[in-house]
């Protein structure tokens, strides 16, 4: 979210026509301004100023331009945290200067190149009576008026601007007679006006709306100036420029820089919220790895603690996943890859999950489903196994005893309603309004506050949204239990259905079976090794830098890839060995763990992609798919 509105931020600035830069304000020891920082600028300065913002941002005002411009100026604004409009000479040019803080310490200013109109200004002051056509081709509003404030000039560009014809104007009292100025407007008009008449300049540059005979609002920044006779005060003159475009800007970035600043704020409540519940899996992983070292320590309770370790490290790899969904989601990224899923057979397997999960007999499992129908439902397996996984496990976690029912009602409408349902804790009411909320995690009387970073739920509800199932809904009564669900269309094959179990995965036997591992980490070619030790496969090992010349050598049957092999890529290997020959079985094992990647390997003739970290069981599951 915070990228989206930051590149909206820099797009409002570098379409302006006026220079803009942000500044902070350097103290002294005293707390006094010194000098200034740019940090950062827009196009139109670079063409205004004639200085390259990669040069000017990070530099010191002293730096770039010999001095410190408009320093009072510019400290009153941060001091009394109070805009303020000014002129500015520089560099042999005029400049209007608009300023306003932006934070505690800084404030934006745009500017425009006004020399041009200062040069006129001055010729008209010089003379009274300068020509028409001057006055008419001028890209700015040219009012005049006399001393009795009776309007003397309308040029062409008032005349476009307004929509009134000269004619309609001309002769006619600028405060009383026409309908220009709103009525809120008329008091600051007219006090500038006589200002004015009575020599003193403090009200020379004003800003104020203007209404268009069709009732358009526009906003007019003005230059006002005396008209002398002599050293008599015959009237005033008025140059306006449109600044309607600005105004709207201005008003834009205050709303983006508010967005910016909400940005910020809900990220560094993420951070915060992510940093305690990354330290507190570490911090048992880090302590019970030292307790371990201890020769004191019994084998039972060493058993215990690499439990203990195993079970953090789970939640470790749950947690860093949620937080990339959680991006993918805000970012609009997540991507899903639909195909034909046996329902049937994907609830039975977390089933089968589930029962090793309950440490207690006071909790029963229990499953509903048809298996006399062949039932199919179109979704992407891997994020719909996620949203059940997620509402399973948060059942176990919150039920002590009683049932865990879960599975699917068939409704009308070829329709199933799949539910996860618990006889826990459940949910107070004023709890449900917020049950969806990030980090939401709930006390209940008498319990301790469950362990979880509150990502399950709301990535749960933003996959049944991104899938196409509507709402995840809730129904739950505290004390009694709650149950998820969410509905998604299926269909009926015709053929005769009947569920087999999936091979043992705990034990299998790989002998005869030559298995390269391609990894470059020496520690998880260990791990590989140790889960395959009992298998009596053999196996060959490689860094990447000769994988190909040893399946050229010896009958390789099946290859372990990692992808992030250094400065060798996987990608390529996987190509030169499917190249090889497309017989080889390749299972790609990878930390890049993001469904771009397994997307392009398997479109690279991957036979399987297994993240990182990876159990025995897992890696087991996927060989038995092949061997």
């Amino acid at each position: 979210m915070e990228k989206k509105y930051e590149h909206y931020f820099e797009s409002l600035l570098d379409n302006m026509i006026e220079g803009v830069a942000i500044h902070n304000m350097i103290f002294n020891e005293d707390g006094v301004p010194i000098d200034y920082k740019i940090i950062d600028t827009n196009k139109n300065y670079e063409n205004i100023l004639g200085l390259e913002r990669n040069y000017v941002k990070g530099k010191l005002a002293s730096e770039i331009y010999g001095y410190v411009p408009a320093l009072q100026e510019y400290s009153d604004i941060v001091l009394n945290k109070k805009p303020m409009k000014f002129r500015l000479f520089y560099d042999n040019k005029y400049f209007d200067i608009s300023s306003s803080p932006w934070n505690d310490i800084g404030f934006i200013t745009i500017f425009s190149d006004i020399t041009d109109n200062i040069e006129l200004e001055n010729t008209l002051k010089d003379s009274y009576l300068f020509t028409e056509n001057l006055i008419n081709t001028a890209n700015v509003m040219i009012i005049g008026l006399d001393i009795n404030g009776r309007v003397n000039i309308f040029n062409k560009t008032a005349e476009k601007l307004t929509g009134y014809n000269k004619d309609e104007i001309i002769g006619k009292n600028w405060f009383k007679d026409v309908k220009i100025l709103p009525k809120d407007s008329l008091p600051m008009v007219r006090n500038v006006f006589n200002t004015l008449l009575s020599d003193d300049e403090s009200l020379n540059i004003t800003e104020n709306p203007i209404i268009t005979k069709h009732g358009e609002i526009r906003y007019i920044l003005w230059q006002n100036n005396e008209v002398r006779k002599g050293e008599k005060v015959t009237g005033t003159i008025s140059f306006g420029l449109d600044i309607t475009e600005r105004k709207i800007f201005e008003s834009e970035l205050i709303k983006a820089k508010e967005r910016a600043e909400q940005s910020d704020k809900l990220k560094m409540a993420f951070l915060s919220n992510m940093s305690h519940e990354l330290r507190t899996p570490i911090n048992s992983i880090i302590g019970f790895s030292e307790m371990l070292k201890d020769n004191s320590i019994k084998n039972i309770e060493k058993i215990n603690y690499l439990d203990i370790i195993i079970q953090n490290g789970d939640i470790l790899t749950n947690l860093i996943n949620d937080i990339i969904d959680i991006t993918k989601i805000d970012s609009g990224t997540l991507s899903v890859q639909k195909t034909e899923i046996d329902i049937n057979k994907l609830l039975l397997e977390l089933k089968k999950q589930y029962i090793k999960l309950l440490k207690t007999n006071k909790v029963k499992l229990n499953i509903d489903i048809d298996l006399n129908n062949n039932i199919f439902i179109l979704s992407d397996k891997y994020r719909l196994k996620q949203i059940l996984m997620n509402l399973m496990s948060n059942a176990v976690k919150f039920t002590k005893k009683g049932t865990i029912k879960f599975g699917y009602n068939i409704l009308q409408n070829n329709k199933l309603r799949i539910y996860v349902k618990d006889t826990g804790i459940g949910i107070s009411k004023e709890d449900l309004k917020i049950i969806f909320n990030r980090f939401a995690q709930f006390d209940q009387p008498g319990e301790s506050r469950n362990k979880g970073a509150g990502l399950g739920l709301p990535i749960s509800k933003s996959l049944c949204e991104i899938l196409g199932y509507g709402d995840l809904k809730i129904e739950s009564e505290l004390n009694k239990g709650s149950m998820f669900y969410f509905d998604i269309p299926f269909i009926i094959k015709d053929e005769n259905y009947t569920y087999k179990e999936d091979k043992d995965c705990e034990n299998i036997n790989l002998e005869n079976v030559d298995i390269l591992i391609v990894e470059d980490d020496q520690n998880f070619r260990t791990i590989l090794k140790s889960y395959l030790k009992s298998t009596k496969c053999k196996i060959h090992i490689d860094d990447g830098s000769d994988a190909l010349n040893i399946i050229t050598k010896h009958k390789i049957n099946l290859v372990l890839l990692d992808l992030g092999l250094g400065n060798i890529d996987g990608y390529n290997i996987l190509k030169e060995i499917k190249k090889y020959d497309k017989n080889i079985i390749v299972i790609v094992q990878s930390a890049y763990a993001i469904s771009e990647f397994s997307k392009k390997a398997f479109d690279m003739g991957a036979d399987d992609f297994i993240p990182k970290p990876i159990t025995k069981t897992q890696l087991f599951m996927s060989i038995n798919k092949f061997i």
